[in-house]
């Protein structure tokens, strides 16, 4: 799997009624867009309160730094047992 398939997958399990589709984790916005940093790092930004957030942010993945493989594989193996 590759990091924009990880990305993309990661979103649609999050943001399950968007159909993956960003909302900010700060003010509930559904009007998001990509803002990618400099380095490829995915981060999002809110149209209505213009704060960034990652797709890890406000869940338990948050602080953490593994790619977004590890996590999916994580949630994979948890759900299926």
């Amino acid at each position: 799997m590759t990091d924009g398939q990880a990305e993309t997958m990661f979103a649609g399990i999050r943001w399950v009624e968007t159909s993956g589709k960003a909302i900010c984790p700060h003010c509930a916005c559904p009007s998001c867009y990509e803002a990618r940093r400099p380095d490829g790092a995915l981060r999002f930004r809110c149209k209505g309160c213009r704060k960034d957030f990652s797709l890890t942010s406000d869940t338990l993945f948050a602080f953490h730094k593994m790619p977004l493989r590890r996590y999916l594989a994580a949630i994979a193996i948890l759900a299926t047992k």
